[in-house]
């Protein structure tokens, strides 16, 4: 956004001109008096014209100060008219990208976005509280995850405003909030501006570092109320289609979605000539682990060995609960190789991990098979069955191992042995 020049008085030595004019113009005056008439005639001169040409000055000095009182006043008018015309095309162009959409990262970006044309800023980002009450960075301007992370652990631990109030908030200034006297490096001027519900409880924050946020209140405020129902709409929308794709128990992919992304990477990695490989895995012994600890127990570890999955996958990787105690992967642009360390990351995190049992503490592991395209296959259906082949074998060499399909293909063993 352009930096807009201050509106300044007029210059000094424009105002001092002006005023020394109408003095030499004076002193002309009675220096041509002087020359002119006779000192007698003169003398009478000075006592009646001279009170005169004073008060014309002065008059002339008063009205020159008016007129550039006035001429900065419609200056100022002007400027802040046409910063008012562009705040109100940036609203509207920001509420039109807002509105389009229903997807929560596009609206989310739109609003950062517009944030930052409307006012100058330093950094920004967007907070928004999940379904579990926890704050989630969601949308970051000039401003790495990392810091994003740091700030909003600084804001929660109580050094500035209470991140955690749900309750009804003014509609009016007070929904900006106070900058944080206390900051954390790097941010000059730390201010939140609240996200509403419709029942007025806060449910995001943008978190901005800038000074000139209070001098664009109105815009502000009216950016935000445009962004708060689509916010809401577009989380809405994303909590329901999470609902369809989603495991409830382990929180990874289902097995319906993951069929979907299956067909879609075996189609671009066959668009694109790129690799791509499949996994399956499961819990090594798990009935038995089922039977000693009841159902409830095991829900508890699926949900566990599924946060152990995520954390060791790469932000490209594809998992997914495909029933049971199984577990699915997809890893674009990785080879059969690659995939092993992968799955080796995976395996040695399970093993190390302590669930609880009954018991106490007990040590569970995972056995892995793989496939991939295009070396083993180019059809789902084919890369599923030699997956699954595959973990049947690593299971017949005992367990907590990782096998490829080419060392599949080779075996007589079979799933149905």
């Amino acid at each position: 956004m352009k930096e807009e020049k201050p509106v300044h008085r007029l210059p000094f030595y424009y105002s001092f001109a002006k005023f020394f004019s109408i003095i030499v113009v004076e002193s002309v005056v009675i220096l041509i008096l002087a020359w002119t008439f006779p000192l007698e005639t003169l003398g009478f001169l000075v006592k009646v014209l001279f009170p005169f040409l004073f008060f014309i000055a002065l008059f002339l000095i008063m009205y020159f100060l008016v007129l550039e009182h006035e001429a900065v006043k419609l200056l100022r008018a002007e400027r802040r008219l046409e910063r008012a015309n562009q705040d109100f095309k940036i609203l509207l162009k920001s509420h039109d990208r807002i509105f389009r959409r229903l997807d929560s990262d596009p609206i989310l970006k739109s609003g950062v976005a517009g944030l930052a044309r409307l006012v100058p800023l330093r950094r920004a980002f967007l907070l928004v509280k999940g379904d579990d009450d926890s704050w989630q960075v969601v949308s970051r301007y000039h401003v790495t995850r990392e810091d994003a992370e740091t700030v909003t652990g600084f804001l929660l631990s109580g050094q500035g405003p209470d991140l955690r109030g749900a309750g009804p908030e003014n509609d009016g200034r007070e929904r900006l909030e106070d900058g944080v006297k206390e900051r954390p490096a790097g941010w000059q001027q730390l201010q939140l501006v609240p996200i509403l519900n419709k029942s007025g409880g806060r449910f995001g924050f943008f978190v901005v570092d800038s000074e000139h946020l209070v001098h664009k209140f109105e815009a502000v405020e009216l950016l935000v109320k445009g962004v708060e129902g689509a916010i809401e709409n577009a989380l809405l929308h994303q909590r329901l289609k999470n609902l369809a794709i989603v495991d409830s128990l382990t929180n990874l992919y289902n097995h319906r979605y993951f069929h979907e992304r299956l067909h879609e990477e075996l189609n671009r990695a066959k668009r694109f000539s790129m690799p791509l490989t499949l996994m399956i895995s499961d819990i090594d012994d798990f009935k038995q682990y089922v039977d000693i600890n009841g159902h409830s127990m095991a829900d508890r570890t699926l949900k566990e060995i599924g946060g152990l999955v995520k954390e060791n996958l790469r932000a490209i990787d594809i998992v997914a609960r495909y029933g049971g105690d199984e577990f699915s992967y997809l890893l674009p642009q990785t080879r059969a190789a690659g995939a092993r360390v992968v799955a080796a990351k995976v395996k040695d995190a399970c093993q190390a991990y302590e669930f609880t049992a009954r018991a106490g503490h007990f040590h569970l592991t995972l056995s892995f098979g793989l496939a991939g395209c295009p070396d083993d296959g180019l059809d789902a259906e084919e890369l599923l069955e030699k997956a699954d082949r595959a973990l049947f074998l690593a299971k017949s060499r005992g367990k907590n191992a990782i096998c490829l399909w080419e060392e599949a293909g080779t075996s007589t063993a079979s799933p149905g042995a």
